[in-house]
């Protein structure tokens, strides 16, 4: 197992923008961090009030947005435009090309999101995007409350499942653990790859040869075996299977 420190990341520090990058990404060039399988970007960003990354241009690539906190504002060269209130995830398909842009949609609040991007199986798509956020309110909510762990299949390429499709051999899960709470993932699967991302909580990791400890903002990395996961407190993460 490869454990990705928080604190081991490349980072872009502007007046508007705090970003921490788990891979290379910009200006921030690292060999040993070039991806995991298809999974390439992970970036956890925080952008101020009102701020954000005006039109640029993507091809090729699908990027999955999960907004963190705050709210953040969608548009496109193709007419999209949507609101990420916290909660949401956003599956945008570049295929061919678009053009989009990311603003903090408050005057007076950060915005923090985690933006990733997953290398296609075909190139040349048609662009799209789709969003998606968890059933609140209502009986749905009180259920929530009442559960102790979640493992909820956020987007694949591989089950029609999920409610958010991927044009990419991955499978992305929200994972979330009580305090106490075990849990074994990508157990007997040895041709699959691994990538955990903690974002809030502590967990205690053990594989086939190792045990290691995550703080928030940790990552760990595997192949070829089943991870079990205990929480040391409330815990939440992402968790891609990948090829």
């Amino acid at each position: 197992m490869q454990l990705h420190r928080a604190q081991e990341r490349g980072r872009s520090r502007l007046d508007w923008l705090d970003s921490a990058h788990s891979f290379s990404f910009g200006a921030y060039r690292n060999a040993a961090r070039m991806g995991w399988g298809p999974l390439r970007v992970l970036n956890d960003d925080r952008v101020a009030p009102g701020a954000g990354f005006g039109p640029h241009g993507h091809r090729d690539m699908e990027i999955l947005t999960w907004v963190l906190s705050g709210e953040l504002e969608h548009r496109d060269d193709r007419g999209g435009h949507a609101r990420l209130p916290a909660g949401t995830f956003q599956r945008m398909r570049a295929g061919r090309g678009i053009v989009h842009s990311e603003m903090n949609a408050s005057a007076t609040e950060r915005v923090r999101f985690l933006q990733i991007w997953l290398e296609p199986r075909v190139l040349g798509l048609a662009p799209d995007h789709r969003e998606w956020r968890p059933a609140t309110g209502g009986e749905a909510a009180e259920k929530k409350k009442e559960e102790e762990e979640e493992v909820r299949l956020i987007a694949s390429g591989r089950s029609s499942d999920a409610p958010l499709d991927l044009a990419a051999d991955a499978e992305v899960v929200h994972l979330r653990l009580a305090a106490g709470r075990a849990r074994t993932v990508l157990e007997g699967m040895p041709s699959r790859r691994g990538y955990l991302h903690l974002v809030r909580g502590a967990l205690e990791a053990r594989g086939a040869d190792a045990h290691v400890s995550l703080a928030p903002g940790d990552a760990l990395a595997w192949q070829g075996h089943g991870v079990e996961l205990t929480a040391a407190a409330d815990s939440e993460a992402l968790l891609f299977d990948l090829a």
